[in-house]
């Protein structure tokens, strides 16, 4: 019988001397990445989120929009078929102007306009049921020119007079007789109206025109701003169809941090618009823009407790 021989272990590797360290090493370095990467994609969904509610805010308020312009586009659609104003355009030397007044009065309060008025061919306002309008002529605005020409007008502006902000729907009123053009009805509501549906509790906004001129803001301060320098085109422009008292507006001071997909995080100068994720909406219908904004400094406070 052979005595046993004890058979000594093989001498430890690097790799096996170095273990432990090489493991905490891993941690230290892993563990920061796992945290980054998570971070960053906990983000990443919580601007999704953000951008999503966003977008449908804005679908909201557009569809909401969408249906109260339709609703007053109606209106003198509407009138163009009352004989009344036909008549009174084909008699305008003998026009009783107290009666007729006294109608589109009526017609306003039946429809919940802001105001209803009549021009003849000219432009020449023949009975109105704001007393600031008599005697005017609005052969200049667009709204008149394209219902001259026999199209439906529409047009924003802020009013000379009043100076209230309003949107005119137009349409022309034809001789039954030649088909011609024989005057035009004019609806306008007040821009108020509009934002009724405005859902400003969660989602700040803003509208701007063809100008890129802000005519509807969440922050009153911002209205009447521009979001880009106008050049001379767009300044003759509003002073030929006077839509606007000056053609001169402020810029809005933004400036735009990062570019996303279909987003962007900008800079607005207001407490709490600091940082901010910015979609926008076209409204192709009325040649606007809508935007809507969220606020990624709260996101980021909520992201840092969790």
């Amino acid at each position: 019988m052979k005595p046993e021989v004890d058979i000594p272990y093989p001498p430890r590797n690097w790799l096996q001397s170095n273990i432990k360290p090489l493991y905490i090493a891993s941690l230290l370095v892993l563990i920061p990445v796992w945290l980054i990467a998570s971070w960053y994609t906990f983000t990443s969904q919580a601007q999704d989120n953000l951008r999503t509610q966003i977008e449908n805010d804005l679908a909201l308020f557009a569809d909401s929009l969408d249906s109260e312009l339709e609703k007053y586009r109606f209106v003198p659609k509407m009138l163009i078929m009352d004989a009344t104003l036909a008549f009174a355009l084909n008699n305008s030397k003998g026009l009783q102007k107290r009666n007729l007044h006294d109608y589109l009065h009526h017609i306003r309060m039946v429809t919940a306009a802001d105001e209803v008025f009549l021009l003849d061919v000219q432009g020449q306002t023949l009975a109105s049921t704001t007393l600031d309008n008599q005697g005017l002529n609005y052969a200049h605005t667009p709204y008149f020119q394209a219902a001259q020409k026999g199209d439906s007008g529409g047009f924003f502006t802020l009013g000379f007079n009043a100076g209230i902000r309003g949107y005119y729907f137009s349409e022309p009123i034809f001789d039954t007789n030649t088909d011609d053009v024989i005057g035009v009805v004019v609806v306008k509501v007040n821009m108020a109206r509009l934002e009724r549906g405005w859902p400003n509790k969660r989602t700040p906004m803003m509208i701007t025109d063809e100008y890129g001129v802000v005519i509807a803001s969440s922050v009153p301060g911002w209205l009447f701003t521009s979001r880009q320098t106008l050049d001379d085109k767009a300044r003759q422009a509003i002073k030929d169809t006077s839509k606007y008292p000056s053609t001169s507006f402020p810029k809005l001071p933004s400036q735009v941090i990062e570019e996303l997909d279909s987003a962007r995080i900008i800079s607005l100068p207001k407490p709490g618009y600091i940082r901010v994720l910015e979609v926008n909406l076209p409204l192709p219908q009325v040649g606007w823009q809508l935007y809507g904004h969220g606020d990624l400094n709260k996101l980021n406070s909520i992201i840092r407790v969790i």
